[in-house]
């Protein structure tokens, strides 16, 4: 998605209806449709609530979940994507940024409160809120290496992409979404629902502008 210039991504290559983009979605459709294997009304609210519940053996979401389902008791475990045509399945990664002000009279101190922050929170925020350590010297902290849960969110995170960071990628996620529903309930087919994504996501795009 928005092609990578090598210095930037370009937002008008969308790439979500060139082949490889529609043999994702003719998948996504063959979930629902051929495989059964979630039904056209799903949304991630029901998936979760169905997982918790038990009334599904099969919930794809991130490190944010794990400590609601500890809370409510639910057995579970954490594994990467399952593969596809023997490739490992991307993902997004997102991270977490700070910012100091321009117009800070403190410019210093904050950079400096930042500094400590970032290198000395993260097993506090791995405790208290199952985030992933963004220092490679933590990850040979016993309480991260031996984590069966953070090793397979870890795994995964070596088969993501960062999340495109431009402002344009605002614009996909409505069509994006509706794009799906119609493609998994079968009312258009791939090629212009695919088609129709990207002008609709063109046209969010030139409204920001």
């Amino acid at each position: 998605m928005f092609k990578d210039t090598g210095g930037g991504l370009d937002p008008n290559d969308i790439g979500l209806n060139n082949d490889g983009a529609k043999k994702g979605l003719e998948l996504i459709k063959d979930f629902v449709t051929k495989y059964k294997f979630m039904p056209a009304d799903i949304n991630g609210d029901m998936a979760k609530g169905n997982f918790q519940s038990g009334k599904t053996g099969l919930y794809i979401s991130g490190p944010w979940d794990v400590d609601g389902f500890k809370k409510a008791n639910v057995p579970f475990k954490v594994a990467p994507l399952p593969q596809v045509d023997g490739k490992p399945m991307p993902s997004f990664a997102g991270v977490q940024a700070a910012f100091v002000s321009a117009n800070s009279k403190h410019q210093q101190e904050a950079w400096d409160l930042m500094k400590y922050l970032a290198e000395n929170t993260g097993l506090p925020l791995f405790e208290t809120g199952n985030r992933i350590p963004a220092l490679k010297s933590l990850l040979d902290n016993p309480e991260v290496k031996n984590n069966e849960i953070l090793n397979a969110f870890a795994e995964q995170a070596t088969h993501a992409i960062p999340m495109p960071n431009i402002p344009q990628m605002a614009a996909v996620w409505t069509p994006a979404g509706n794009a799906l529903q119609l493609i998994t309930s079968g009312k258009v087919p791939v090629d212009k629902a695919a088609d129709d994504m990207v002008n609709q996501i063109k046209q969010g795009i030139a409204t920001q502008q």
